[in-house]
């Protein structure tokens, strides 16, 4: 179901995926309630997902949401913006990565089990953001947010370590952690800034909730 949308000429247009699923490349097709105006000969700007990218006065926005939705070993959908330029449709699209993201390695006691992962920054982490053709991604300055919360359809054991990945913008950040589970709610903070560049994922050290006379955890 991924959909990416092209602008051509003021217009945004919706593609929509047909072949290539599971893999790093795929043909989209024009939607066809969309298709009037197209021309496939001229320069395009393209910006995954769909959802989200908006067009005004000429100004390219997309909303990355402050709320997301666990994924095993991957992320939500949408969470990670990508773009890409081209010349003409003919030489294809190759999209980059226009966040970076974190990889958290969470451990809880026997039996416990996570239901909510808030992750905080001293930047702006969701809300409305700009796009440009460069291609390159501006995250809001101010009235943002600056936590994403990663929510849980059912709660996830963590008896076992689990790693959770979430983008976020590439800059200097430092990071926050609040995991809400069956046992109480935890806090972690990094003492260090942690550098995210675009397309690249930071592993961060094991947080152990089960640890013994464990300093994280508040009620």
């Amino acid at each position: 179901d991924d959909e990416i949308a092209v602008i051509q000429d003021s217009k945004i247009y919706k593609f929509v995926l047909y072949e290539g699923h599971g893999t790093n490349s795929g043909m989209f097709k024009l939607a066809e309630e969309e298709s009037e105006g197209f021309d496939a000969t001229k320069e395009l700007k393209a910006f995954y997902p769909y959802s989200g990218v908006s067009l005004s006065s000429e100004k390219i926005t997309y909303v990355v949401p402050i709320s997301q939705q666990y994924m095993e070993n991957s992320f939500a959908i949408g969470a990670s913006p990508m773009a890409a330029v081209a010349d003409n449709a003919q030489d294809g699209l190759h999209f980059i990565n226009l966040f970076g993201a974190v990889k958290i390695q969470m451990k809880g006691a026997e039996g416990e089990t996570i239901s909510k992962l808030v992750i905080g920054s001293n930047n702006i982490l969701a809300g409305m953001a700009t796009l440009s053709d460069g291609p390159a991604i501006t995250m809001p300055t101010d009235d943002a947010a600056s936590n994403i919360t990663l929510n849980f359809a059912t709660p996830i054991n963590i008896t076992q370590t689990v790693e959770f990945l979430v983008p976020i913008p590439e800059g200097n950040h430092i990071l926050a952690f609040v995991a809400t589970t069956n046992n109480g709610a935890y806090y972690k903070r990094t003492t260090s800034l942690k550098t995210v560049t675009s397309g690249n994922i930071i592993k961060m050290p094991l947080i152990d909730l089960g640890a013994e006379n464990s300093k994280t955890r508040f009620n």
